[in-house]
């Protein structure tokens, strides 16, 4: 990359980091105002504070470890804390306007560590299909008793869906591999299909 191309592309990142700490900042203000509005107790738990942190950070570890190991099917590496980063990062973007920031941020991060931006791109939007299948089958199965309540009758549909939905997230690591192909095809870039291991 050409020396004016790398100091425009510095240039609008640090324009993009400036929008989205001003837009998270406005938030962070309106929601403190609705939290001195909320009566709180007077000496919280710090132990589970801490705890809900600690439970927070391994998730968002998982997530970052599910987008490098789709990464590795289009043979792109990367070490876990140069992902971690960029998944973080570009996930601020997700506070702009339009909600499609992050995946142009993630491609954008990505292409300077060399890994292609539509391997990052690609892998970040089928883990995040994986993702949403998990929480259909955590979502349907821990409701179903709310739903049989709520609509009698209607719990069969339920446990169908969530047939279909476990079927679709068992079936994903088989799956996914080979749509690389065929989203290599329309890219106009070979990548591969080799699972990680």
């Amino acid at each position: 990359m050409r020396p004016a191309n790398r100091s425009l592309y510095s240039a609008i990142g640090w324009l993009l980091a400036a929008i989205v700490i001003a837009i998270v900042g406005r938030r962070l203000a309106a929601d403190l105002v609705q939290l001195r509005a909320q009566p709180l107790p007077n000496a919280p738990t710090w132990g589970l504070v801490a705890l809900s942190g600690a439970v927070f950070l391994c998730g968002h570890a998982v997530l970052v470890h599910t987008w490098r190991s789709m990464l590795q099917c289009w043979d792109a590496r990367l070490p876990f804390w140069s992902a971690a980063r960029v998944w973080s990062v570009s996930n601020l973007a997700r506070y702009l306007p339009g909600k499609i920031w992050n995946i142009g941020a993630m491609g954008a991060m990505s292409r300077e560590l060399g890994v292609s931006p539509v391997a990052a791109s690609g892998s970040a939007i089928l883990s995040t299909l994986v993702n949403v299948l998990a929480g259909l089958v955590v979502a349907l199965v821990s409701g179903r008793a709310l739903l049989e309540r709520s609509a009698p009758g209607q719990s069969a549909v339920a446990v169908l869906i969530v047939g279909v939905a476990a079927r679709g997230l068992v079936a994903a690591p088989f799956l996914l591999p080979r749509l690389a192909p065929v989203v290599g095809r329309l890219a106009g870039r070979p990548m591969g299909t080799t699972l990680p291991p």
